[in-house]
């Protein structure tokens, strides 16, 4: 049994590739996401991202996951993959992404990672505009400042790609992980596909050209942020009112907030489309080009030099 985890990172086609291509995958036993039951999601987002050291049991959590792969049909041949962008990326809800990752090191026989890259200065625009549509209504400067002002607490160190990927290297060899540029699957799809199929070792596939996820234009992220106001959710509640989905819980369909989002979400997207407006990409000043140069050109340039990946091309800071 071979077993991989694409742990994202998030806006990098992470939600395409499972809706189009790994989801129902004939040569997969795939996990998720969407999770293929509801004890493969306690298991992965309760036990490996939720669970301190004490409680953490991976014996007990290996031998759960195993007995959920026998039921989907795994066996010693098989090929078990789990794609989940939050696996590998913090966030306060959840255990550091290097605990994480150990964690499934220790719950499966064999483990390969798979992580997708995305250029820093392209990542924080998209980031902001999910953001929006998960209940934010701070305007993209804001966003930018609160941000960097809580540093270590927010995006900003986590798109140092290669300091993460060498400890995950550290874990199951460097044989183990796989490096993709999401600029790839941009404008060379076919090449990404014949990369990531070739290393998980199934037949490559063509993506349709279709994009999830897609980004609200300047209209409708200045409207979603006015609606988020109105029924505080997710990003934009205070501490105390609840998630519209914690982890480990399967989605609360009948609550307001979640309807709420979905609701205003679905609008604003309509009205882009009819109005025939395109996604919003927010540009960086040059103060804030300067302050990413500085703290990812090391770090892309060793990533390009060691993995092979036209970084330059693609326009990272370098």
């Amino acid at each position: 049994m071979q077993c991989f985890v694409h742990l994202g990172y998030p806006k990098t086609g992470t939600t395409t590739l499972q809706n189009r291509f790994l989801a129902g995958n004939p040569e997969l036993v795939y996990l998720g996401i969407p999770f293929a039951s509801d004890r493969i999601r306690e298991l992965v987002e309760l036990d490996v991202m939720m669970k301190d050291e004490v409680e953490f049991d991976a014996d007990a959590a290996g031998s759960a996951m195993m007995e959920e792969i026998e039921r989907l049909g795994g066996g010693s041949g098989s090929k078990v993959l789990l794609s989940y962008e939050n696996l590998g990326f913090s966030r306060d809800n959840h255990r550091d992404r290097l605990v994480v990752a150990r964690r499934l090191r220790n719950m499966f026989p064999t483990m390969n990672y798979l992580v997708t890259v995305r250029n820093q200065y392209e990542f924080v625009s998209s980031m902001y505009k999910q953001s929006v549509y998960a209940g934010m209504f701070i305007d993209f400067p804001d966003f930018l400042r609160i941000s960097w002002s809580r540093y270590y607490r927010s995006t900003f160190p986590q798109l140092k790609y290669y300091e993460f990927i060498r400890a995950l290297e550290g874990l199951v060899g460097s044989g183990n992980v796989r490096v993709l540029a999401y600029e790839q699957l941009c404008q060379e799809p076919d090449e990404f596909m014949e990369d990531l199929c070739g290393f998980i070792g199934i037949t490559p596939g063509q993506l349709p050209r279709v994009r999830d996820n897609v980004g609200l234009s300047r209209f409708g992220l200045r409207l979603k942020r006015i609606l988020n106001r109105i029924l505080p959710y997710e990003l934009g509640r205070t501490y105390f009112l609840p998630r519209t989905r914690e982890l480990g819980e399967a989605l609360n369909h009948s609550s307001v907030r979640y309807r709420y989002m979905m609701a205003t979400n679905g609008l604003v997207q309509s009205l882009d489309r009819r109005l025939g407006l395109e996604s919003h990409n927010f540009s960086l000043d040059p103060v804030w080009r300067e302050r990413f140069l500085e703290v990812y050109a090391g770090s892309n340039r060793r990533l390009q030099a060691e993995y092979g990946l036209d970084l330059e091309r693609y326009g990272y800071p370098l």
